[in-house]
């Protein structure tokens, strides 16, 4: 039972991770305009690499 609890209480985090690391990105994208290109690629390698 504790093993499913960790597992999912980290599937949230993960989860979590997806939605707040691109949504960070183009957010600190749009106050460095110069590291849009940067920020949006990282973004979506991680988003990827979790796929």
């Amino acid at each position: 039972m504790n093993k499913k609890i960790i597992l999912s209480t980290l599937f949230f985090f993960l989860v979590l991770t997806i939605i707040t690391v691109p949504a960070f990105a183009i957010s600190y994208a749009e106050t460095e305009p110069a590291d849009v290109g940067t920020a949006t690629f990282t973004s979506t390698v991680k988003y990827r690499t979790y796929l």
